[in-house]
């Protein structure tokens, strides 16, 4: 009887990963077929370095999402807030952090069908008096072109 090697080969790293020190926005789609309809959402997901700078190390914490308005404008703002958060900011196992927005949150402030986009070389922002951590980032124009 005769063998022949087996190659090993492993999948390759994702061709775009997530930025260590940014944030990643990308518009989502799940099809239900057994329920006959569609969930739409826009995930974020907060890079392993910046995650750390945010303070961020148990398995899940709360955050406030806050939309930029005046000079402002077009920015987000993720804010460490575990006592009034209404996000769920959930642990991946490289360390990074994601969250939702769904449908209904996102009608009127945020466009579902747009490019993903990265973010790269974010700062945390330790404010000194006594507010929380967070980080802020702009939007793409894509992002923000709701139709009225």
């Amino acid at each position: 009887m005769a063998f022949e090697n087996i190659d090993c080969i492993k999948p390759t790293a994702a061709a775009n990963p997530i930025p260590i020190d940014g944030v990643r926005v990308s518009p989502r789609v799940i099809n239900l077929k057994k329920a006959g309809r569609t969930i739409r959402f826009i995930r974020i997901v907060i890079g392993s370095g910046l995650a750390r700078k945010l303070s961020l190390h148990q398995d899940n914490h709360n955050v406030r999402l806050l939309f930029g308005t005046g000079n402002d404008a077009g920015k987000i703002k993720i804010l460490v807030d575990n006592t009034s958060g209404k996000f769920a900011a959930n642990k991946a196992k490289k360390g990074s952090y994601s969250l939702t927005i769904n449908e209904d949150t996102a009608d009127g402030l945020f466009s579902m069908e747009f490019e993903p986009f990265d973010r790269k070389n974010l700062e945390a922002i330790r404010p000194v008096d006594g507010r929380p951590m967070h980080v802020v980032f702009a939007a793409t124009d894509a992002m923000l072109a709701v139709e009225d």
